[in-house]
This record gives structure tokens, sequence and C-alpha cells, in this order.
């Protein structure tokens, strides 16, 4: 197989990716992946390169590659996905609630950047929503998060406080 950058060859990033499902439980690498970057890089990567195979252009995808891919259950079309992907973080935070009592996670988590980064997007678009502002809020997000006691502001809160705007 090609060598890629820095000598690592796709069957090496391929065994990363397959680290990070047995860990993770899914091939939905954030391109922005704290723990390992390029391992980021390269899944998408591979979907840029199998949207080029698919429509006819050039491309460094091959067909034993996405069969390999396939059978760790890559996920090829994140913007499908997205509902999947939103229950996925949501349930990442209910594991931090119970670890921590708090559904206030900070938005530079280290431990899971995507975690923190989710949890700002929620407020977001809930302000958005209460503004009448296109969002991808819905009503049963809105009361999957109120279930569980989602902190909508937290400009102003201490640490140990919580406010629940129900």
């Amino acid at each position: 197989d090609m060598i890629g950058t820095n000598g690592i060859t796709w069957m090496q990033r391929y065994e990363e990716l397959k680290d990070f499902k047995s860990r993770k439980g899914h091939c939905r690498v954030p391109r922005t992946y704290f723990d390992n970057p390029r391992l980021g890089s390269w899944v998408n990567f591979q979907r840029s390169q199998y949207k080029y195979m698919k429509e006819g252009k050039p491309s460094q995808m091959k067909p034993k590659r996405v069969e390999l891919l396939n059978k760790i259950g890559f996920t090829w079309n994140v913007i499908g996905a997205e509902s999947d992907k939103w229950m996925e973080q949501y349930e990442a935070l209910k594991q931090f609630r119970m670890r921590e009592g708090h559904c206030r996670v900070p938005s530079r988590y280290q431990d899971d950047p995507s975690l923190g980064l989710w949890v700002v997007t929620q407020r977001q678009h809930y302000k958005y929503m209460k503004d009448g502002k296109p969002t991808i809020m819905t009503a049963r997000r809105l009361q999957l998060l109120r279930d569980i006691d989602f902190t909508w502001n937290v400009k102003g809160l201490k640490k140990e406080s919580t406010v629940n705007d129900k």
C-alpha cells in the first residue's frame, strides 16, 4: 500500500481507526480530533476520495479499501448520520451528568472536545428557536434535554449552581 504522510501507511491509519471504533463504538472521528488530529484528517480524506471514486473522478480510493472500511462500519456520509450523531452526543451528555451531577460540560472539555462543542451548539440553537430563527433544535430534542435538567444559560453561573430554564 502507498506510504502516506510521515511514512504512515494506509493500513496503519486503518488500524488506528479500528482502535478508535473499539473505544468509541463508531467510526465518526471528528475532523479536529484532539487525541489524534491526523486520524480525523485521514477519515475525512477517505470520505472525499470515496466521493470522487463514485463520481468517476481520479481517486486514491480502491475497492479493497472500501471493503475494509465497510467491514468496520465506516460512515461514508456524515450528513445523513446527523440524527444518530445527535443521539450519540446526548448519550455522552447523560454519562457526563451521571459522573459529574450536572450538564455543564466545559466548552473546551479535554476528555471529549466534541461533547463540549455539542453542548455549546445546543444552547445556541435553543436561543435561535426562541428567537424564531432556523434551527436544528426540535421539540423532541428540547424535551430530551429538559428531561436531564440541561443547563440552558451558563453565563454568570457559579460552578456549583444550576439553572433549569423550563
